[in-house]
């Protein structure tokens, strides 16, 4: 499930990418929604990257109360957090 998912993800990336700037909001909400995936499946490494990105962009675009900077900064929170736990032996 999370697979078919990343992949819709990273097609959407690709094609706003294609479609807007860098630091455009639309392709930094892709970015986030794509790091928010890969930190459910457990890549906080490459969740991070892509969140901070957003974040980036979402504090130099929108007011700094809006709703999906929060988001970002939370889950941006959650991907380093996630980095700086040991990984748990089974």
């Amino acid at each position: 499930m999370f697979s078919e998912a990343e992949r819709h993800y990273r097609r959407a990336v690709t094609i706003n990418e294609s479609l807007f700037t860098a630091d455009c909001p639309d392709l930094a909400l892709t970015q986030q929604n794509l790091g928010s995936l890969l930190l459910r499946m457990g890549r906080s490494a490459e969740a991070a990257s892509l969140l901070m990105h957003a974040v980036q962009v979402f504090e130099e675009r929108l007011v700094p109360e809006h709703p999906t900077l929060a988001v970002a900064r939370l889950n941006l929170q959650r991907a380093i957090a996630a980095l700086d736990q040991p990984e748990s032996v089974a």
